[in-house]
């Protein structure tokens, strides 16, 4: 569907509104599906169990010469599976505090009626589109699970959206991330596990505005007090692990 200059986000919200079918998944033009029946086993298991979003995870490939730190890889290939049925706080807490939610839309199967119903949406003509489509829809679902089954192959090579070169965009992307995690911890309709998870993840999305800014030589006003650097730092550990946190902390990645 062409979406000249609209960028990701607008081309994703044009397939959504012209889709005739009851399930939507968005494939990343790079990766692809580990299995052949992949989208049969998610249309079948979504039908059966009413599912406003079914997740599920993937493989990670990367080039040789490519940054692995983009990817957190236990929200990819997780270590549980959350088979049981609940709604998507319930999952978007479960799986935040094992460090094992992703924001990719690509690991993830979605109800048509329900994207259309509740208004959930790409922001267009930003980077970083994903994360509050993902949380938009994993916060306003109803029913939702996990498979834990490796359906996607993501490819990570030199020149994708995940390795190219760092921008002042980065800056505002991350920047309305962090307004936007900060608009739903203020919820009161949420639970308090759901917005105490927001929270961190905005404290997360802080730490990404200032460290591109550092890079980039761009002044940043606000602060980074030791509480936030905890908040990074459990993150870091339950994402990544205590060999990546010792490894950042010594300034080997960024």
């Amino acid at each position: 569907i062409p979406e000249r200059n609209a960028g990701q986000g607008a081309a994703r919200n044009r397939g959504v509104d012209l889709a005739a079918g009851e399930y939507v998944y968005f494939l990343d033009a790079d990766d692809e599906l580990a299995e052949a029946e992949a989208l049969g086993f998610l249309v079948e298991e979504m039908s059966a169990n009413s599912f406003d979003l079914l997740f599920f995870d993937a493989e990670t490939r990367h080039d040789a010469g490519c940054v692995i730190s983009a990817i957190n890889p236990a929200s990819y290939a997780r270590r549980r599976e959350y088979h049981d049925v609940t709604d998507g706080p319930g999952l978007f807490v479960a799986m935040s505090r094992h460090g094992e939610f992703s924001v990719s839309p690509c690991l993830f199967m979605s109800s048509r009626e329900f994207l259309l119903k509740r208004g959930i949406r790409f922001p267009v003509g930003v980077r970083y589109e994903d994360n509050p489509f993902t949380l938009s829809a994993v916060l306003a679902a109803k029913r939702v699970a996990h498979r834990r089954r490796r359906l996607y192959i993501r490819n990570v090579h030199g020149g994708s959206t995940m390795t190219q070169p760092l921008t002042i965009r980065d800056i505002e992307g991350y920047a309305r991330c962090r307004d936007f995690a900060e608009e739903q911890a203020a919820r009161r309709d949420l639970p308090a596990a759901a917005r105490r998870e927001l929270r961190w993840l905005a404290v997360h999305y802080k730490w990404q505005v200032r460290r591109i800014s550092a890079e980039l030589g761009v002044p940043f006003p606000e602060g980074y007090p030791l509480g936030e650097r905890l908040i990074n730092g459990i993150r870091c550990l339950r994402e990544h692990g205590l060999g990546y946190t010792l490894w950042r902390l010594a300034g080997r990645i960024k």
